[in-house]
């Protein structure tokens, strides 16, 4: 969040693993090409107890990347600033 690493995780660490989240979304939740999930994060994140303190407002910047495969980055905006 705005160039500060918040957490730095490996797949091998999540709660839910992947295949056990594509069993359950296919047996029970239907979905298409657009249907994005999240499965979540570590049990042991460092900033848990101050997430009020972590709150997005506007001007905020985050990046989500998969390493070596592509970078998500979401500009916060104020409501209706957008438009």
């Amino acid at each position: 969040m705005n160039g500060e690493q918040r957490m730095r995780v490996n797949t091998r660490d999540q709660i839910w693993k992947l295949p056990d989240i594509l069993d359950t979304f296919s047996r029970h939740i239907r979905s298409s090409p657009a249907t994005c999930s999240r499965p979540g994060r570590p049990a042991a994140s460092p900033w848990a107890g101050n997430a009020s303190e972590l709150f997005l407002k506007p001007g905020d910047v985050v990046e989500c990347s998969i390493e070596g495969v592509a970078t998500l980055r979401t500009y916060i905006v104020s409501p209706g600033a957008a438009h």
